[in-house]
């Protein structure tokens, strides 16, 4: 049975809570978000264009957040994972671009070269990451050292085959 929180306890936990640092940042969210509304006189902060390209960057954000949680939670460290997303991000969009350039001009990409591209692109991704766990396992380097060495590579890798400039794909 729980025992009833006496007036003194109660006052304690609430202060507490009050005093609880996410709360303030809570705060400092609304504070941000209330000025914006308030100075945003076209009212475009809160299209529906807008909202639907925020639910759309925090969903990815989201996602990419939780592999990094998982990480987290298991007791290591990666720094590598937005160098990993870019890498194979441009290893797909060259992939794509070098079938659509294979096509006449005109015809879109079938589904099955997006499902090809989309696959290589997670294979390679695979590989970083049996990688990461070769270095990590086998050559016992620290998970800091070894993430950290990865994200300068593929940072660099991936500049190189964009060329520093963005890929375009067509249909």
């Amino acid at each position: 049975m729980i025992p009833a929180l006496r007036k003194g306890e109660a006052q304690s936990s609430l202060r507490r809570l009050i005093h609880v640092r996410e709360l303030g940042l809570l705060f400092a969210i609304l504070a941000v978000i209330g000025l914006i509304l308030l100075l945003d006189t076209e009212r475009n902060f809160i299209s529906s264009y807008n909202r639907e390209r925020l639910l759309h960057h925090f969903s990815l954000l989201g996602v990419f957040a939780i592999g990094e949680a998982v990480v987290i939670i298991a007791g290591g460290i990666d720094l590598s994972p937005g160098a990993v997303i870019g890498f194979t991000g441009v290893i797909c969009a060259l992939i794509l671009q070098h079938f659509g350039e294979s096509l006449p001009a005109g015809e879109p990409l079938s589904y099955g070269m997006i499902a090809g591209a989309i696959g290589l692109t997670l294979l390679i991704g695979l590989a970083i990451g049996l990688f990461h766990a070769f270095l990590i396992t086998k050559l016992e380097l620290p998970p800091f050292v070894a993430t950290l060495g990865t994200l300068a590579g593929l940072r660099s890798a991936a500049r190189i085959l964009s060329d520093s400039s963005p890929i375009s794909v067509s249909d």
